[in-house]
């Protein structure tokens, strides 16, 4: 059977992730979190008019001299009115008292005991922002869908909301196999590797507001691997495992997925690293996303796959991954008929983005992922003229990326 290419496979997972439910939250609290309905403005801002900087309120702008008969700090009371003869000092930010022709800001003003002189020309309703000016009460703030980063959950606190519906954040479960998998604290093994995977997937997750709420590991064991399996399904809203997905001996994962058809959404996928990718439904109906052990591999997965499933599931409107053209500062080399998706180093030069790879490309090695700040998917197709061998992506050529730190926002 024919692997489902890159984009086929995305639709496939996409089409079957759903928003996990949602909850109430003082609206404080909610930063980073994703807004579950649509919220407007609950009243006029500002509510009376207010001053736009420091200076007098003056009652004329026919006059240029004006008694002063008080003072009006933010967040107080103004007087009662204001005579054409009159001024009132005021800050930025108070609400002008009625009677105000115009406000003026304080370097144009000389005061001489009580009375206040105004050099210049003085136009009406100058350095007053009027009641409503910035928003009317009931007028849109913000889509549902919307991640409440800083200067959003900074507006809607603005508008004064206390309470709102937000998505709830997805929870998460971790499970990474295999014998020869051990913590950095244990010290060397012969035939072991440290784990990379569960510190991939736990900073991905955290990045995207995502709670994992259980990290397991478990041995080459295959009822071991199918309990814990069902255990993280019946806990979790999506399970994501590492390894064991191939078709060799001691691959459970892949084995007891592919036993349920009905539940199978996918077993594989045209991407390199990266191929043998298994996204399924478990028993209690979460997915799970079953990826190769090899740390290239999984992060390959990760970006090209679970990124986007993970928005959806966390409710997120701007699902869709940002492939954007960068120019190649050296040679890249890929091969045809396979989507490869490349590890590269990614910098703006005279508001251009660059790329180049990161370092060796074998699905095997890992470490250059310290340089790399995201992915590029050089074309399937050969070009005219192309026989055999790799395809030479040349210095200067455009290839669409993904950064690394733009997807995890």
């Amino acid at each position: 059977m024919s692997l489902p290419s890159y984009e086929q496979a995305l639709e496939t997972i996409l089409a079957a992730m759903a928003p996990v439910g949602t909850e109430t939250v003082d609206a404080g609290e909610a930063l980073g979190r994703t807004l579950a309905a649509p919220l407007s403005v609950p009243a006029d801002i500002p509510a009376g008019p207010r001053s736009a900087m420091d200076g007098y309120a003056v009652g004329s702008c026919d006059r240029r001299e004006f008694q002063v008969v008080g003072e009006v700090a933010a967040g107080t009371a103004p007087p009662e009115g204001i005579e054409p003869h009159q001024a009132v000092a005021i800050m930025t930010g108070a609400v002008v008292p009625p009677g105000t022709a115009a406000v003026v800001m304080v370097e144009k003003t000389t005061l001489e005991g009580d009375k206040v002189a105004v050099a210049g020309e003085i136009r009406p309703d100058d350095l007053v922002n009027p009641a409503g000016s910035e928003s009317r009460a009931g007028d849109p703030l913000a889509d549902a869908g919307l991640r409440l980063r800083a200067p959003a959950h900074a507006a809607v606190m603005c508008a004064g909301h206390g309470r709102i519906e937000v998505y709830r954040r997805p929870r998460v479960g971790l499970l990474i196999t295999g014998d020869e998998v051990h913590s950095v604290g244990e010290g060397p093994r012969e035939g072991g590797v440290y784990d990379t995977n569960s510190f991939i997937l736990q900073g991905v997750c955290a990045a995207l507001g995502c709670r994992v709420a259980a990290v397991k590991h478990v041995q080459d064991d295959e009822d071991a691997t199918r309990g814990l399996l069902d255990d993280l399904g019946g806990d979790c809203d999506v399970v994501v495992t590492s390894g064991g997905v191939s078709k060799g001996r001691y691959d459970h994962v892949g084995r007891i997925l592919r036993a349920d058809e009905q539940r199978l959404l996918l077993a594989g996928t045209r991407i390199k690293p990266g191929r043998p990718l298994h996204v399924a439904r478990l028993r209690s109906g979460a997915p799970v996303f079953a990826m190769p052990g090899y740390p290239s591999s999984l992060m390959a997965n990760v970006f090209a796959y679970l990124v986007p499933a993970l928005k959806t599931l966390a409710g997120r409107a701007d699902t869709a991954i940002t492939w954007f053209d960068a120019v190649l500062d050296a040679e890249l080399r890929h091969r045809p008929g396979r989507q490869d998706l490349c590890r590269v180093a990614l910098n703006v030069v005279d508001g251009q983005w660059h790329a180049r790879s990161s370092g060796s490309q074998t699905t095997s090695h890992f470490l250059n992922a310290a340089r790399a700040q995201g992915l590029a998917r050089p074309p399937r197709a050969a070009p005219p003229g192309h026989t055999k061998g790799p395809i030479r992506q040349p210095v200067g050529a455009t290839i669409p990326v993904l950064h690394f730190g733009l997807e995890l926002a």
